[in-house]
């Protein structure tokens, strides 16, 4: 039973956190990348911002797994 309450936690989480900053940080991220590639300090910044975009996606493993968050 807890598996299916970290799932339904973890479903929450992905609608309130994930994919709001996801989409948000995808747009500075589609702006910032082209300039990544002529510029060596932004490349920093456009892996941070990967990072941000693929959080959906953490989120989907952790409900995959139902695993608790610590």
């Amino acid at each position: 039973m807890g598996n299916v309450l970290w799932a339904i936690l973890w479903s929450i989480g992905l609608l309130v956190v994930g994919w709001p900053v996801g989409g948000i940080l995808s747009a500075f991220y589609i702006l910032v990348l082209p300039f990544a590639v002529c510029i060596e300090p932004c490349k920093g910044l456009a892996e941070f911002l990967e990072k941000g975009v693929k959080l959906p996606a953490y989120f989907g493993e952790k409900i995959k797994e139902g695993k608790e968050c610590c």
